[in-house]
């Protein structure tokens, strides 16, 4: 079942994948045809419009012809000899002789088939043929030419009023105003000229079997040409939907099935042997970001394939493995071989902690296992989350390897609904912050003030202790660190000149900076707020630096260049090493109150309290000390020469409309004590 490759993929998905393959080629030939021939008619519909749209302008071509005909014939035959006066009735017998002449070369070489004149009235008062003769006007034609205008039609021969006979071949009929003068108004008399239509058809014939073989090898050259581009459009569309689909449920990078193909296919297994449910377990990369970076995107993506097939071979037959994320894989064991789940997971994080080589260099990469046993009709969920929770606690254990245990979770139904209610409250203004200010322990003055954030749930304000712990297990801290940061730098601008040369602190979470976006978004904060970076100060625990050593010092670097300090809070629960303390962009160091609180009364905490305070001084940083809560320890800590102080005994933390009132008669006291 692993046969595997860059992009490989199981049996049974290469199976599924090529029936899809299979059946969208077939739609898609049937979309091409449907396009081509949908494209044909309107390829031929232009084609019968350009050929009409030629007869019709040939035909136009045809009655100009003949009106110039008509023209030649009257202006340099027949109106030199009619004088001026406009006929009337008859045809003077010079003017007989000189029509019939005119008449005879005319039809000689097939250029007339009738002619007639009418005088001023429109009466026929001469026909070549005696047709006609003594019938007036009538016809708008004729109406048309005794007011000026040359006239010219196609019709037939003998379909006029007074013709007799059957009707005769198709002709030009022409009506040309006769007139003695280029600028009269009025005609003397009327040329009526039929055209033979033949020469002109047989003309038109010609030009459009050309018109005809041109247009059809123009316009199958452009339907080939379309059907072409449409053939090349649809094959690439293709590929990309195909891509696309295989994009959908496997990562590129490994080959594997990614998070979504993964849960997928877990589920179908799930669905099929129900009363077999398999063992499943996330690996994740330590540092994996490191590599990157030190070696190229090239390089993480061929670790994570080598990774990938270590994994594959590792998690025996029958199994499924995926890529769920950008170094976390995922693998569910269906087989008996994966009875002994502690060993099996023992042995998928011994193959992934082999040395692999990339760009020519050995790297070793450490993983954090979370394992679990799925339970009988469990769903696919319930168990990948039962898995996460596992890799959670995995990565704060020493051999970095766990399963999942019931104790792990820690959150309940009460404790579900309440973190409900806080993404609400949120959203709509139910969180309000409370000040604490730090004051210098060496003139008194106000350094600081750190915000609180409080949570006020019908009728009563809940400290944080209540509701953050379960917030930092879910995304929900992200948010809700970023209203504090934006609510506490709002305030700080608002309060004006009552807090010039005031800092602002906020405390931020491990799972804050191990969010790669947390800096930037911290950033635009800043930036949005228009207060100067160096006057906020982000305070995290010791602790939580140790949570993901590699994350935190990627985040709180970038936050350090933009200008704001880094306090190390409750420093003294945790056991960073000096070496790592001093890798760290750190400016300050906050004594934890559980040793401040005993400084007066226990020897060692003085001694602990004296000798952080000299390792701060020695590295360059200042030292705070919280948890004053009387005159004894804080003249004690003034003593040790600790930089700052807050608690209780200088302030309990407190609304931000009372911080004004309270500084200024901070300030007045303190000036009293020095004058």
């Amino acid at each position: 079942m692993h046969a595997f490759s860059r992009h490989s993929r199981s049996p049974g998905a290469d199976i599924s994948h090529m029936r899809s393959a299979a059946q969208g080629h077939t739609s898609a030939s049937k979309l091409f045809l449907m396009y081509a021939a949908a494209t044909l008619v309107p390829v031929l519909a232009v084609g019968v419009l350009l050929a009409i749209s030629y007869r019709q302008h040939v035909e136009r071509g045809g009655v100009a012809e003949a009106r110039s005909q008509a023209a030649l014939l009257s202006d340099d035959v027949i109106r030199p000899v009619l004088g001026r006066e406009p006929l009337n009735g008859s045809v003077p017998a010079a003017v007989d002789s000189l029509l019939d002449a005119a008449f005879a070369r005319a039809t000689a070489d097939q250029r007339l088939a009738r002619m007639r004149l009418r005088d001023a009235t429109g009466l026929v008062i001469w026909s070549d043929d005696g047709s006609g003769l003594g019938t007036s006007g009538g016809d708008d034609e004729v109406d048309e030419a005794l007011e000026g205008d040359a006239v010219g039609k196609l019709t037939r021969l003998n379909v006029d009023a007074g013709d007799t006979g059957p009707a005769g071949p198709r002709v030009v009929e022409v009506y040309y105003p006769i007139k003695s003068q280029p600028d009269d108004e009025k005609p003397i008399g009327v040329l009526e000229m039929y055209v033979p239509y033949a020469p002109i058809e047989a003309d038109v014939a010609s030009g459009l079997r050309r018109t005809y073989l041109v247009l059809g090898v123009g316009l199958a050259f452009l339907w080939l040409v379309l059907a072409l581009i449409s053939a090349s459009t649809t094959k690439r569309l293709r590929r990309q939907s195909d891509r696309l689909a295989y994009l959908a449920h496997y990562d590129d990078a490994s080959g594997l099935l990614n998070r979504v193909g993964f849960a997928d296919k877990v589920a179908h297994r799930l669905a099929i042997t129900p009363e077999q449910p398999p063992a499943v377990a996330l690996v994740n990369v330590s540092r994996f970001r490191d590599v990157n970076d030190a070696l190229g995107r090239d390089s993480g993506d061929e670790i994570l394939f080598q990774l990938g097939r270590r994994l594959v071979a590792a998690a025996g037959d029958n199994a499924i493995v995926g890529r769920m994320g950008g170094d976390e894989f995922g693998i569910a064991c269906f087989a008996h071989n994966c009875g002994d789940i502690e060993g099996w997971a023992t042995r998928l994080q011994a193959a992934a902690s082999e040395p692999i080589e990339a760009a020519g260099v050995p790297v070793l990469v450490e993983v954090a296992v979370g394992f679990h046993r799925a339970e009988p009709n469990q769903s696919v969920d319930t168990v990948l989350t039962r898995a996460d929770v596992a890799l959670v606690h995995a990565k704060s254990t020493v051999d970095r390897r766990a399963r999942y245990s019931p104790s792990f979770e820690r959150s309940d139904a009460s404790s579900l609904a309440l973190l409900a209610r806080l993404r609400d409250s949120l959203g709509n203004g139910g969180l309000e912050l409370h000040y604490q200010p730090k004051t210098s322990l060496r003139d008194g003055g106000v350094e600081s003030v750190e915000a609180l954030v409080r949570w006020r749930l019908d009728d009563t304000l809940l400290s944080p202790g209540v509701f953050l712990p379960l917030a930092e297990q879910t995304a929900l801290v992200h948010p809700l660190t970023d209203w504090v940061a934006r609510e506490a730098l709002r305030q700080l601008a608002s309060w004006g000149e009552a807090a010039a040369g005031v800092g602002m602190a906020i405390n931020v979470s491990a799972r804050n900076v191990s969010d790669p976006a947390f800096a930037d978004r911290l950033l635009r904060i800043v930036a949005d707020s228009a207060v100067d970076p160096r006057l906020l100060t982000v305070e995290i625990t010791e602790t939580a630096l140790l949570a993901d050593p590699d994350a935190a010092r990627k985040s709180l670097s970038g936050i350090h260049e933009a200008g704001m300090s880094i306090s190390i809070d409750d420093f003294g629960q945790g056991q960073t090493s000096l070496a790592y303390l001093a890798s760290l962009p750190v400016d300050e160091l906050k004594i934890d109150r559980a040793f401040v609180a005993q400084v007066c009364d226990d020897s060692t905490q003085d001694a602990i309290v004296r000798s952080v305070i000299q390792l701060g001084h020695s590295l360059g940083l200042r030292v705070v000390a919280e948890g004053i809560e009387d005159e004894r320890t804080l003249d004690r800590l003034i003593d040790l020469e600790a930089d700052v102080g807050q608690g209780f005994y200088i302030a309990r933390p407190m609304r931000p409309d009372r911080f004004a009132d309270w500084r200024e008669d901070h300030d007045r006291a303190r000036l009293r004590v020095v004058g």
